[in-house]
């Protein structure tokens, strides 16, 4: 249910998600880690650096700042 939640975001691809998954394979340990942090500027930036291979071949790519943030956004 976790990955269809995530299929709904706009820029999330299964690569992606897979990553995402692998760190807070569940809802609950997601929000977890958000509630560990004291501000919402952190919890905003926490999955900006998740690195996942891309579907061209290029490795070590990034979440980025703006997926962090659609995610953060939809959980909270």
């Amino acid at each position: 249910m976790f990955i269809k939640h995530l299929l709904q975001i706009r820029g999330l691809s299964m690569k992606k998600i897979e990553t995402l998954i692998r760190k807070y394979p569940t809802i609950r340990s997601l929000i977890q880690a958000y509630s560990t942090m004291d501000d919402d500027r952190k919890r905003e930036r926490l999955l900006m650096d998740l690195k996942y291979d891309s579907l061209s071949g290029v490795q070590d790519r990034r979440l980025g700042p703006m997926i962090s943030k659609k995610i953060y956004q939809f959980y909270n």
